[in-house]
């Protein structure tokens, strides 16, 4: 296998028979030391019908060719161009371009081409559409050594119809990469007509400040580069209607942020640098404003600081995967321990869910070795602990948390439970998956049912799918002796009422009794089980009962019997019983 060296050495060699092509220490202007080779290439274009030499240069890495060359054309004679960075380097390819690795030359021949056609189509002009296409890009590029832009601004759902001031949150984080920095956020929320609990998310953040912005709807932005504007730039692209209260605003605000819809889903921006000589100057009787110090002294030269920002909205999101708004669905979860809490995460990928979470129990230490959530979230309920993940990852869902038992929230009429689209029971208590049943069978419950549990070291897991709409007027899934035995149990029953104390562990306390089973049987279980559940979400059908074959050879090293010949089972296996 040839090195990094031979192959740029045999690729120098074969493009030197056509193009005039140097090694070079570095690239001008560029930092050059993550390159493991720069190259000086000198291809003529045409420019105006002319042919004329050009300087561009190739950094390569040392993946190379398994990465691209990185292409600068360090020329500032044509002005900007699309698709040229303003520190020259050129966007030949979209990064997750894949090409053919086995001749390096016609790789390099390629970008090269690339650059040529770039270049040609760039000072001719023929491609000026691409700033507008592609403003995001450009908007946060730096022009003339003014300070960088901030890049880190959120607008919720949508941007207004008319100019007006908005609610901005300001709070900061700490980002973990090779090293821990603090980071800023800030998020632009209308100040009327969004849904509180979001608002009250956001407000209860650590630290987090709010402000005023003035977003302004008459605001545009030239076609071409370069965007770095004064005060009096931004003041001339605002309408006559709207500049008094624009004005009004930085006065009010001496400096703020100026918000306007730079693209259909980002939002641009300025912000107005704060003035601090504010005192008498000549040829003024009365003491300055900021907006005097901006348009007519020292602050008339100053750059402003541009702001990008993007759309955050459910629908936006669901755009960019689903590539639409599923139907609503909305969820209630009873338990939310070990499969509960991993449930959770994977109804979670319903873009449109709603949840409502039932509870009362702690996240202690013994549970977070197959809880979804782990060491951050212990002594926190559960529910609430599953609510704050819920929101951490989607702050505008509709999440509510309930912390006490099933039993007493229907006894009491405190949850109207057939306004949900289906509900989970993942207790693992039987007597709570009684009394919904009788529930059902009275026809206090209405809408589907879900049950799942695990047996002891994950020999096999159970899902009985109620669907009261189709359901036999029967409904027995538990012996009727004092064992309350599931009928379609993998152990055989003696195991259960003869020996608990294969499966059944105990610590200090009434209610310390568990069975072993890892994390990993719950995701196995929940990725087998998860593909009916969607289904029968999606299109509700008769009553039934699944099971899950598990940990099968655990129970021939554990002495434990089964209600099946352990050869007629298949670890993963999911099999489909009568109600």
């Amino acid at each position: 296998m040839l090195n990094t060296k031979d192959i740029l050495s045999t690729c120098l060699s074969g493009l030197a028979k056509t193009e005039k092509v140097s090694i070079v220490d570095k690239i001008p202007g560029i930092t050059s030391e993550k390159f493991f080779e720069c190259w000086h290439i000198q291809p003529y274009i045409e420019v105006n019908g002319l042919c004329k030499s050009v300087n561009l240069y190739f950094g390569f890495l040392s993946s190379f060719p398994y990465t691209l060359p990185v292409v600068y054309f360090i020329d500032a004679q044509f002005g900007y161009m699309p698709h040229v960075e303003t520190n020259g380097k050129l966007c030949l390819m979209p990064e997750s371009a894949s090409f053919r690795t086995d001749n390096p030359l016609a790789l390099v021949q390629c970008c090269l081409d690339k650059a040529v056609k770039l270049l040609e189509t760039g000072i001719s002009k023929s491609n000026v559409g691409d700033f507008t296409e592609e403003i995001n890009s450009y908007w946060i590029e730096c022009y003339h050594n003014e300070e960088g832009p901030i890049s880190y601004y959120l607008i919720y759902k949508s941007f207004p119809n008319a100019t007006c001031l908005m609610d901005t949150y300001f709070w900061n984080f700490t980002l973990r990469d090779e090293k821990s920095i603090r980071q800023s956020r800030v998020m632009v929320v209308p100040k009327e007509g969004v849904d509180t609990s979001f608002k009250e998310w956001i407000e209860h953040i650590e630290g987090v400040i709010k402000q005023d912005s003035l977003f302004i709807t008459s605001l545009s932005v030239p076609e071409t580069p370069p965007y770095d504007f004064t005060f009096q730039d931004i003041l001339q692209r605002v309408s006559n209607e709207e500049r008094k209260e624009f004005i009004k605003y930085v006065n009010h605000e001496n400096g703020g942020q100026i918000l306007f819809k730079l693209s259909d889903f980002c939002i641009g921006g300025f912000r107005i640098n704060k003035q601090c000589r504010l005192k008498h100057r000549n040829g003024f009787s009365r003491k300055l404003n900021p907006s005097d110090v901006l348009l007519h002294f020292e602050g008339k030269h100053q750059r402003q600081q541009r702001i990008l920002g993007y759309v955050y909205s459910s629908k936006r999101i669901a755009s960019r995967t689903a590539g639409f708004m599923m139907k609503e669905k909305n969820f209630i979860i009873v338990g939310l321990g070990s499969v509960g809490s991993n449930l959770v995460f994977y109804l979670s990928g319903w873009n449109s869910a709603t949840f409502t979470l039932i509870d009362y129990d702690t996240l202690r230490t013994e549970n977070i070795g197959r809880h979804f959530l782990g060491f951050d979230s212990l002594y926190k309920l559960k529910a609430v602990a599953m609510e704050d993940y819920l929101h951490a990852v989607r702050p505008e869902r509709n999440v509510t948390h309930i912390c006490s038992s099933l039993q007493e929230l229907v006894s009491n009429s405190l949850i109207n439970i057939n306004k949900s689209t289906v509900m989970f029971l993942c207790t693992g208590d039987v007597m709570t998956n009684i009394f919904v049943i009788d529930r059902v069978r009275e026809g206090e419950i209405s809408i589907p049912v879900f049950i799942l549990w695990l047996e002891p070291y994950a020999i096999a897991a159970h899902m009985v799918y109620i669907n009261p709409s189709q359901m036999q007027s029967e409904l027995t899934l538990y012996s009727k002796d004092e064992y309350l035995l599931y009928k379609y149990n993998l152990i055989a029953d003696d195991e259960y009422k003869h020996h608990p104390d294969k499966f059944v562990k105990k610590e200090a306390g009434c209610n310390g009794e568990y069975t072993n089973y890892s994390g990993n049987d719950i995701t196995l279980m929940l990725s087998a089980f998860y593909p009916i559940i969607n289904q029968l979400v999606t299109n509700p059908d008769k009553s039934t009962c699944f099971r899950w074959e598990g940990n099968i050879q655990y129970a021939k090293t554990k002495g434990i019997s089964l209600n099946a010949p352990l050869e007629e089972l298949k670890i993963g296996h999911v099999s489909e019983w009568n109600l």
